[in-house]
């Protein structure tokens, strides 16, 4: 009754995305042909049952053996995670029409890209990705620990990108402010590459300070400036004017914390 409603009020094309069943993808057969009855743009099919929620395997198979006799395009869901993916699910030669992506392009953005044979993803691509959405979350209204919560929930799936910055990423999923979220992040991406020598307690909360206030720096498009999100700037303005006396073959500069 509920479909049948849809389908007789919507005036835009209705498609329909769908495990296969509550306990047991057994159950998809009988579902399938209730779709049937209707004239879906697309059936997108999520090979689990519900029950299952992501722990249970796909069940592929089941899969395949229902696309025979389907009057409209049907799409593959589930555990699509690399390139590699469809060939080991056994998906390879079959006749999906498409194939859904979940959290695998939340964990690498970059997917759909390698799925058409594009290059893997850079660090650089994944940082401007991030700092691009947390700048999207504070011009929409959010304020700072609501973007940074936002953001962790992303990076639940994205710190599989960084296998070996544990300590990194154990900082950024505890931090309680959108400043030392930032640091955190910057930490992270850094992490690997350039390593900074705390020495004592007093140097790292500054060098900690230091990358928190380089991070809160967004671009403003409706103004075309370079703004900093969390209300200082004090740091980062210094830091331009030291690489520009750099780049004009001065030998000496320096940062003093007030």
């Amino acid at each position: 009754a509920c479909l049948k409603e849809i389908f007789s009020r919507s005036p835009l094309a209705v498609s329909i995305k769908t495990r296969m069943g509550l306990e047991s993808t057994r159950e998809f057969l009988p579902i399938l042909d209730i779709y049937k009855k209707y004239p879906l743009k697309r059936l997108i099919v999520h090979a689990r049952a519900r029950s299952g929620m992501y722990k249970s395997p796909v069940d592929v198979p089941g899969f395949l053996s229902a696309l025979e006799g389907c009057p409209w395009p049907v799409w593959y869901n589930g555990n699509i995670f690399s390139p590699e993916s469809p060939r080991e699910l056994g998906l390879a030669g079959s006749s999906p029409a498409g194939l859904m992506l979940g959290r695998g392009a939340v964990a690498d953005p970059a997917l759909p890209r390698l799925l058409r044979g594009g290059p893997a993803l850079e660090a650089r691509e994944l940082r401007e990705f991030h700092d691009r959405l947390l700048s999207a979350y504070l011009a929409a209204g959010y304020d700072g620990r609501a973007a940074m919560a936002r953001l962790k929930e992303l990076w639940f799936y994205m710190l599989c990108k960084f296998p070996d910055s544990r300590r990194e990423s154990k900082a950024l999923l505890k931090s309680q402010s959108p400043t030392d979220y930032c640091s955190a992040v910057s930490a992270l991406f850094e992490s690997g590459r350039l390593r900074v020598p705390y020495g004592d307690e007093k140097t790292r909360l500054l060098v900690n300070e230091m990358f928190g206030e380089f991070n809160s720096i967004a671009f403003n498009s409706s103004r075309g400036t370079l703004e900093a999100s969390v209300g200082h700037d004090d740091i980062c303005m210094s830091s331009f004017m030291a690489i520009q006396d750099l780049r004009e073959h001065k030998q000496y500069f320096s940062i003093d914390f007030i």
